[in-house]
Parts: C-alpha cells; sequence; structure tokens
C-alpha cells in the first residue's frame, strides 16, 4: 500500500502547485506602486513633455493593460509632485486607492460616480 501513499502525495502536491500559479498573474496585474505604471501630463498646460515652466504633474489613469486592486499613486513622477488626480471612473478593479499628501486636487469624477470607500 506503499504506492497509493505516495501517488496521493504526489497529487496533493500537483493541486497546490497547480493552485499557486493561478495566484501568479493576479500579483503580476496588481503593480501599479511605481510611477511607470500611470499615465500624466505636467502641469500648468497638460502638456506631455515638461517645459521650464513645469511645476507638477496630474495623474490621467493607469497605462494600457494594468489591473490593480490596491493602488497606490506616486509622491513623484519623474522628480515632479503629483498633485493632481482624475481619469479613473472607468475602472472597477479598484478597491483602495493610497494618495500622497502633495495631491491637492481630485476632479469629483474622478473615482466614478457610485460612493466608494476610498
Amino acid at each position: 500500500m506503499k504506492t497509493t501513499g505516495s501517488i496521493r502525495k504526489l497529487l496533493a502536491l500537483l493541486l497546490v502547485g497547480a493552485l499557486l500559479c493561478t495566484l501568479v498573474p493576479f500579483a503580476a496585474a496588481a503593480d501599479a506602486t511605481n510611477e511607470t505604471a500611470f499615465t500624466f501630463v505636467y502641469l500648468p498646460g497638460s502638456t506631455q513633455t515638461p517645459s521650464s515652466g513645469t511645476k507638477s504633474v496630474r495623474v490621467t489613469g493607469l497605462q494600457t493593460g494594468i489591473t490593480v486592486r490596491d493602488m497606490v499613486i506616486p509622491e513623484t513622477i519623474n522628480g515632479y509632485p503629483v498633485t493632481e488626480i482624475v481619469g479613473f471612473s472607468d475602472r472597477d478593479d479598484i478597491e483602495t486607492v493610497h494618495i500622497p499628501s502633495g495631491v491637492t486636487t481630485i476632479e469629483i469624477s474622478t473615482f466614478g460616480s457610485e460612493t466608494r470607500d476610498l
């Protein structure tokens, strides 16, 4: 009966391995914790490139293909402080948002029209 026990252990290990493999895509998809995950414009002027008058950054969304549950908006992007947030109203994957202390403006519909605990 030693073979039956070995087969059960092998099947249990395979099952655990398969379950762990299903978690990997979620971990990779949930990485919106660094500045490269976000779309943004430079302020003032809402430009795609910084100028001598650039003072800060407005975060406008996430890069294509990124999904996230726990979103951490960075303090700075390319060395400029993040001061405004817009553009997440169409996202239903975001459950929590960490907003840096330097943010002074969040547009009213940024996270949608429904009430959420943010």
